[in-house]
């Protein structure tokens, strides 16, 4: 892939956008992440390098490098709900969450990133799980975690848009499991 340069900043700018919305848009084309790397090294940004070695080499001692020298800076304003744990092929694709957070900011960020899982880690309510159901980032997550350490009734889900949802994890779950379940299309 033949990659021209920008004449301006702002050109690069608007390319670098374009690129990273052709990743969020198919996530699992490697090339895109390749041509993204390429551009990257070629200013001189570690970021590239992460991303060239995850795809290539994730067991590569120098991904542990990078990540532990930079990673908040690498995950950017993504930093307060990820860490060097939640890279993979160069980009945050796991994020924690409260749900009143995913709920004000959870649509923007998996629309405008390659964000492929949200882990809820907290003790919720149905109140808090109708939340989660009905904010509009929820079509947008491919695998969902609920963790918490108190059980509640899962039947606030029922109603949610799960467009994108490949996998569901819950590791509390009461009354009202089976019905969720079943009205998933496809999860795994």
């Amino acid at each position: 892939v033949k990659v021209t340069r920008p004449r301006s900043p702002a050109a690069a700018r608007s390319r670098d956008e374009t690129l990273l919305a052709a990743i969020v848009a198919d996530p699992d084309d490697v090339t895109r992440r390749l041509v993204y790397a390429d551009l990257l090294e070629e200013r001189g940004d570690p970021r590239g390098e992460l991303i060239r070695l995850q795809l290539t080499e994730p067991m590569n001692p120098r991904v542990a490098q990078l990540l532990t020298a930079s990673w908040s800076s690498f995950a950017g304003e993504l930093a307060p709900f990820s860490g060097p744990w939640a890279f993979h092929r160069g980009f945050v694709e796991k994020v924690q969450m409260t749900i009143a957070a995913f709920a004000k900011h959870g649509e923007r960020l998996f629309s405008t990133y390659p964000l492929q899982e949200l882990e809820i880690r907290q003790q919720f309510t149905a109140r808090q799980l109708d939340q989660l159901a009905t904010a509009r980032g929820v079509r947008l997550v491919r695998k969902l975690r609920l963790l918490s350490i108190h059980s509640t009734s899962l039947s606030p889900l029922w109603q949610a848009d799960f467009g994108a949802l490949r996998e569901l994890d819950v590791l509390v779950c009461e009354e009202g499991h089976q019905q969720l379940f079943a009205s998933l299309a496809a999860p795994r």
